[in-house]
């Protein structure tokens, strides 16, 4: 394309939302740590709309880098937004502090460097390949790729599988969040037991 003459804005633009999503989780649980899961959805569905709609205007109608339609664009990136949040937020729920590190490695190193987006994933080594298939930045790349320049091959198995992240994680935490409100409210039970009289 006249705007990507290297074929780089999938990956470019895919790194970038992916770290995006990482922060906007890391910098939502540091302020409202306690956030009912049903606000934070909401959060994350604002956050990965504008996330969306600014990486289509940028790249598919400022540069003309992408050449699939602004809704695919839209739809790919902002659920790429959505399921990189929605990781790292799980992972900050279930480690507290260490689950800042496990989400860079997760995310940042080694869902960027499977995606496919610089190096093809038949270069990679043994261990790693197999992310390439199912971390949401390989997905993510797949999705926009082939809906560029592939005649829309991979989008549906690329929507699927950031969808498949997105509800797991959110269900995850739903799971979680439950468990942690029973054994809060049996420990408030015991603390208003009265105690038993000689």
């Amino acid at each position: 394309m006249a705007g990507d003459s290297r074929g780089l804005s999938v990956f470019y633009a895919s790194f970038g939302v992916v770290l995006a999503g990482f922060l906007f989780a890391v910098s939502s649980y540091q302020i409202a740590p306690r956030l009912r899961l049903a606000v934070r959805v909401v959060s994350m569905l604002v956050f990965s709309t504008a996330s969306g709609v600014a990486v289509a205007l940028i790249a598919h109608t400022a540069y003309a880098a992408l050449p699939t339609s602004f809704a695919v664009v839209t739809l790919l990136v902002g659920l790429l937004a959505w399921a990189s949040a929605a990781v790292a937020g799980v992972l900050l729920r279930l480690f507290g502090p260490i689950g800042m590190p496990v989400a860079s490695v997760v995310l940042l190193i080694l869902g960027n460097a499977t995606s496919g987006g610089i190096l093809p994933a038949t270069f990679l080594p043994a261990w790693m390949s197999p992310l390439a298939a199912v971390l949401p930045p390989a997905a993510a790349v797949r999705g926009l790729r082939g809906a560029s320049y592939f005649h829309d091959a991979h989008l549906t198995g690329a929507v699927l599988t950031l969808v498949a992240w997105t509800v797991g994680c959110l269900t995850l935490q739903y799971a979680v969040d439950r468990a942690a409100t029973r054994r809060a409210g049996r420990a408030g039970a015991r603390t208003r037991r009265p105690a038993v009289q000689p």
